[in-house]
């Protein structure tokens, strides 16, 4: 593998992250994407980028070709990765973006850069001290789609990252770790790059390898069966039932009412059609339950009252 490589994998990622985020823009899906998820990523990036600059400034001789990985590295985390992130914390705080102005919004970004930077910098530290575990830390850092998992089972969110940012990302994360750790004979020698101690080391590839792979096959089975159909009923939080009854008032007063969104009439007797069923908000509003779930694809908000509406699953 050589430097150039590296550069076409940052490449490919900058390409996979542009996609996620027009996927977030289509669907709305920003807020409900984990914030620890695409900050473990930017976190990465970030080191490699101040690594490559690192060794270049060591490596005279290779300064120029350094500096090209560390800057594509810097375009990543700093440009897409980092405004990401504020995308998904500015959708999850809407309501705050609108009502508190300029002051309110200083304060939120200034909350959300000090905890990365922070993060960061306490980051460089523990790589500095624990180098002879470089591998260890290698493979926890490969497990970033695990607060993605636990985000979507505790909100109940549903497909909230593209397909090909998930598998796009996890193969291009992966090619550099199992280079380093499978091949016998790599530029991760001591003479340029850093060497790992335990390298080459076919037990910890495959390691990686099945950390991926069942991380992807833990949220394509969340995709197809839902967020939540793995996790024993008792580990659940507590979960808003769209399906109770509705209001004995809301029988007599309204007789058949009518869905907002599609403006047809709704059948409150309808219990065998999925898309049909009645489906009632915690503001009392009632819908088709088809239409509130595409309706939630684009505004987790009610489409009468627009109060906050929590994920249906």
């Amino acid at each position: 593998m050589t430097l150039r490589e590296i550069d076409i994998i940052t490449i490919l990622q900058i390409r996979f992250f542009l996609l996620q985020m027009q996927h977030g823009d289509n669907n709305n899906g920003h807020a409900k994407v984990s914030l620890l998820c695409i900050g473990v990523q930017a976190l990465m990036d970030a080191y490699d980028s101040l690594i490559h600059l690192f060794l270049g400034l060591s490596a005279q001789f290779m300064f120029n070709t350094f500096s090209v990985v560390a800057l594509f590295k810097f375009i990543l985390f700093s440009m897409l990765e980092v405004r990401y992130l504020l995308l998904v914390w500015r959708s999850r705080r809407q309501n705050q973006f609108n009502e508190g102005g300029m002051d309110s919004i200083r304060r939120e970004l200034g909350w959300l850069y000090s905890r990365f930077y922070g993060t960061l910098l306490v980051g460089m530290v523990i790589l500095y001290n624990f180098y002879q575990y470089l591998n260890v830390l290698i493979i926890i850092m490969q497990c970033y789609w695990v607060p993605q998992i636990v985000y979507d089972i505790v909100r109940g969110h549903k497909r909230p990252l593209s397909w090909r940012f998930i598998v796009g990302i996890s193969i291009t994360r992966m090619i550099v770790p199992l280079y380093a750790l499978a091949c016998p004979y790599t530029i991760f020698n001591g003479e340029v790059y850093p060497a790992l101690a335990s390298a080459p080391n076919s037990t910890e590839a495959t390691l990686i390898v099945c950390l991926q792979v069942a991380q992807i096959a833990i949220m394509w089975a969340q995709a197809r069966f839902g967020p939540r159909s793995f996790v024993p009923w008792i580990c659940l939080p507590h979960v808003y039932n769209y399906y109770r009854a509705v209001p004995s008032v809301q029988d007599e007063e309204l007789g058949a009412p009518e869905c907002v969104i599609c403006m047809n009439d709704i059948d409150l007797s309808e219990v065998h059609d999925p898309e049909s069923r009645p489906v009632i908000t915690p503001c009392d509003h009632i819908f088709h339950a088809g239409c509130l779930e595409q309706w939630m694809d684009v505004k987790m908000e009610c489409p009468t009252c627009r109060g906050e509406l929590p994920a249906m699953t």
